[in-house]
């Protein structure tokens, strides 16, 4: 059933989000953002002549 499966995948991200503290993940997402940037930045100073 879906509605089950969404009610299991509401329930896992519930115990991820209980077994690791919010900061860590808004560590997490703001690293990866910030390379992610920084990559774009490098590939468009290439890019451009």
């Amino acid at each position: 059933n879906v509605s089950v499966k969404i009610l299991w995948l509401k329930m896992k991200t519930a115990l991820l989000l209980r077994i690791f503290p919010v900061k860590v993940c808004y560590l997490l997402i703001r690293t990866v953002t910030f390379y992610y940037k920084d990559s774009l930045n490098t590939g468009f100073k290439r890019c451009r002549p």
